[in-house]
């Protein structure tokens, strides 16, 4: 294990194993375009080399803790075999480290074994599903057009009665953004516990305009305050509310304490992304050639984190534009994600849902503080954000 004053520390690594390669052909997927940055690769499949060369640095730079988040693309796609070598080198490298692994999949490959799997080894899986058929099917599709949501609620059923943590990752477009009651509704029928609601905001480079799919912020902030007062309701009257990750980010903040998410935080960077062949990038959403750190062959994942590069990256976050300033929402939105703000070509340094989070706030922030009042008389303390990093413990 290791430790360094002054240094960010090594606990969460978002790793793509099989870069953008997907089975599916989501019409919204911002992720779809990053195929032309290894264009020139046959086949990008993260190697057993590369794989233990990773999970090796990680645990001897991470601290007490480190999670791993599995992403895409589509990783299952790798196939059973590969999370097992997976679960193989953190046992070789691991030892009295807690290790948190999510799995990140759109649902469609999980099987019976596969469920197992991610229960005996307690992943926490996110499964992205955007509600009822018709919700889902809208954009999510095979790549012969073919919906893939029958599928999907069938593998999550599977989950379940294997009783892996499962969450929702539910995207809000243009489609299902005036149906709160109805998607609240379904997941709770489904027996899921908690979900993030992501709203979907891409430009089409040629025209410059946000592509149809995408939601307003005004949609979006109208969805937030409806969904919340049908999850209020549910709190009142003690009916096991879902938990949702935007108000538990905003709960946690409310309470004093760090957002857990970056969107919220003041400063972007804490986690970096590993391709498949070991190249690192600065975010999820920012995998271009301009924020590539460098490799974790040729530097070490721990030296790129605390790069003068991803600090300069990180730090651009503060850059708020004096609108931000003088918000009183300021000290929670920390000017949303860097995404957002390149989104709104009108003025790139506010973002472009700034109307929906305010919206929100001034909707919600009366009833918050009875949530939080509540929670302090409460005897359990228990807060609603669900953590994985504590799951893992190799010994």
């Amino acid at each position: 294990m290791f430790n360094m004053l002054g240094k960010k520390p090594l606990n969460h690594i978002m790793i793509k194993p099989i870069g953008s390669q997907c089975n599916l052909k989501c019409k919204y997927c911002f992720y779809n375009d990053k195929t032309s940055l290894y264009q020139n690769k046959r086949n990008p499949i993260m190697d057993d080399y590369t794989l233990e060369e990773l999970i090796k640095q990680s645990l001897y730079y991470s601290n007490s803790f480190i999670s791993y988040t599995w992403h895409g693309g589509e990783p299952s796609l790798l196939g059973i075999a590969f999370f097992k070598k997976i679960i193989q080198f953190q046992l070789k490298y691991g030892r009295n480290i807690s290790i948190g692994n999510s799995l990140q999949t759109n649902g469609t490959l999980i099987n019976d074994e596969f469920a197992a799997f991610l229960f005996e080894y307690k992943w926490l899986v996110g499964v992205s599903m955007d509600g009822p058929e018709y919700f889902h099917n809208k954009y999510r599709l095979y790549k012969d057009n073919k919906g893939s949501w029958e599928t999907v609620d069938r593998n999550i059923k599977t989950l379940i009665n294997k009783k892996v943590a499962v969450n929702v990752l539910c995207c809000i477009t243009d489609e299902n953004w005036r149906s709160p009651k109805l998607l609240y509704n379904y997941f709770k029928s489904l027996g899921i516990e908690y979900v993030q609601f992501t709203p979907v905001a891409e430009r089409n480079k040629s025209t410059n305009k946000l592509e149809d799919y995408s939601v307003s912020s005004i949609q979006y902030g109208t969805f937030l305050c409806e969904l919340f007062d049908i999850w209020y309701q549910d709190y009142l009257n003690g009916n096991n509310p879902l938990n949702i990750r935007f108000f538990d980010e905003i709960f946690r903040m409310l309470l004093g304490l760090e957002a857990t998410e970056c969107t919220y935080k003041k400063i972007c960077g804490d986690y970096i992304v590993i391709e498949h062949n070991g190249d690192a990038y600065s975010c999820d959403y920012f995998v271009e050639p301009d924020t590539k750190l460098g490799n974790i062959y040729q530097e070490s994942i721990y030296e790129m984190l605390n790069s003068d590069q991803q600090r300069d990256f990180g730090l651009k976050k503060c850059n708020l534009s004096q609108f931000c300033n003088k918000c009183k929402w300021v000290d929670l939105c920390n000017g949303g994600c860097p995404k957002y703000r390149e989104l709104n070509y009108t003025n790139k340094n506010i973002t472009l849902f700034c109307d929906s989070f305010k919206m929100f706030m001034e909707h919600t922030i009366l009833r918050f503080q009875k949530i939080i009042r509540d929670y302090k008389n409460s005897s359990s303390k228990k807060m609603f954000t669900y953590d994985a990093t504590k799951d893992f413990i190799i010994h």
